[in-house]
């Protein structure tokens, strides 16, 4: 099995400064030109007032959302957005504070939301320049592969988190343990945000006590949609969202999931769903429904609870529980050396792929592309839902539990599967790896999601 000693740091192929200089490279390049009529950008705060426990916590994705945009490695943007928030902890008022469920002091930042940004570029120029030791980047519990797209959605309400291993998501939590999520916001992207801005605080605060990964990931989950739950009553947030969460050691893999995002886990040529939907037509979860007092109707086809919501389980909700259902359904999974990788989705790609067909993806995808392109697989499987018609936000992380130039020499080499080959020539076909859809036309995409 891969470890982190393997696939670490090492596997980086630029340094943190490098990253920082790519990030901000426009604003790196108006200063030295001395450009003095530098475009002024309009900057309109998403929130007006936040309770003081929320604030670092809020900070920090703020940051984190920004550098995703600037086209930065998750795992780059958090260590990037933990370091500089406590950094200037003092200026922006961003010391850690406790979350207490009877508390909830508030403070106004509709100036605080453009002071956390415009402090960005200073504090990295200063990381660039040596003023600030620069940041080592830590040794990993797997390479990744993310992307997450608009799609033909309005507005984009879905959001990840991907912490290859415990100090990114802070300096000081050495935890060999990686921790990811998709997050599918429905009625707003409210508990969606909520939900990426503060699980790592919750995992570490349960890490600390050092139980099972399983164990880990409920307590973790329940305990953020305790404090979700007096946010959205306090701010009058009527959404919610879904989750699909992976904890990943060296031993095991551990899913928790609420809702119908998606977890796989891909062995040589098979794809296997490790999660169930938590919808309506499940017949265990109906019963549940029914029994809460709740009622199960068909609206234009679909059938819904209480006729408004096609999901059983969710983060926040508030307003439909105890239909709506806050306890996470957990599974473990011991790691074994013929695992690939594990993929986190949304519904907006099975919407349009089942699970053979995404198989098929991952397949194409290895088939046509060099090993340096592994980080584009995600990016690829989404271009292609988007392609085959999905009218919803796209999301994939995929974890590589072996190291992606094992996976592709592997793969390369395997002999096709006569059953699958077969079954796979009844599904739908796979389009072609060669998207029309461009990378300027996803860069794009990006800067108008966030």
């Amino acid at each position: 099995m891969t470890t982190p000693e393997t696939m670490g740091a090492g596997d980086h192929l630029k340094s943190f400064i490098e990253h920082l200089q790519d990030a901000f490279e426009e604003e790196l390049d108006t200063e030295m030109s001395r450009t003095r009529n530098r475009a002024v950008m309009r900057y309109r705060p998403p929130y007006t007032r936040l309770p003081q426990h929320d604030l670092r916590g809020d900070a920090i994705n703020l940051v984190y959302e920004n550098m995703l945009t600037k086209l930065c490695p998750p795992e780059i943007a958090h260590t990037f957005a933990v370091a500089y928030v406590d950094f200037m902890a003092d200026q922006l008022n961003t010391r850690k504070v406790s979350f207490q469920e009877d508390v909830y002091n508030t403070v106004d930042v509709s100036a605080w939301c453009k002071q956390v940004m415009d402090g960005m570029f200073p504090f990295a120029k200063k990381i660039i320049s040596g003023e600030i030791p620069t940041i080592e980047l830590p040794d990993s519990i797997a390479m990744i592969s993310t992307e997450s797209m608009r799609g033909r959605r309005a507005k984009q309400e879905d959001r990840f988190v991907a912490y290859t291993t415990g100090t990114t998501m802070d300096p000081n939590f050495e935890d060999k343990v990686g921790l990811f999520g998709v997050f599918d916001g429905h009625g707003g992207a409210e508990c969606a945000i909520y939900a990426a801005a503060h699980l790592a605080e919750e995992w570490m605060a349960v890490r600390a006590e050092k139980p099972d990964l399983e164990t880990s990931l409920s307590l973790s989950l329940k305990n953020l949609d305790r404090r979700m739950t007096v946010r959205s009553e306090k701010e009058q947030w009527r959404g919610g969202t879904t989750a699909v969460v992976l904890a990943v050691s060296e031993d095991e893999l551990a899913f928790a999931w609420l809702g119908d995002s998606p977890g796989y886990l891909m062995s040589p040529s098979k794809l296997e769903k490790i999660t169930r939907n938590h919808s309506p037509s499940d017949p265990d979860e109906a019963r549940r429904v029914e029994e809460a007092g709740g009622q199960l109707l068909f609206i234009q086809g679909e059938m819904r609870v209480n006729g408004v919501l096609n999901l059983t389980r969710a983060l926040g909700d508030v307003s439909g529980r105890p239909m709506i259902s806050n306890e996470p359904e957990l599974k473990t999974v011991k790691r074994e050396k013929d695992q690939y990788m594990a993929v986190l989705a949304c519904d907006g790609i099975t919407d349009v792929f089942s699970t053979e067909e995404i198989l098929r993806l991952i397949e194409t995808f290895i088939a046509n592309n060099d090993l340096e392109d592994y980080y584009e697989l995600a990016m690829y499987i989404c271009r292609q839902a988007v392609d085959r018609g999905s009218a919803d936000n796209v999301t994939v992380i995929v974890v590589f539990l072996r190291s992606p130039d094992e996976i592709w020499e592997l793969m390369k080499t395997e002999p096709s599967d006569p059953e699958s080959s077969s079954s796979s020539s009844t599904d739908s076909p796979v389009s072609d790896p060669d998207s029309d859809t461009n990378d300027e036309e996803s860069d794009q995409e990006k800067l108008d999601d966030m």
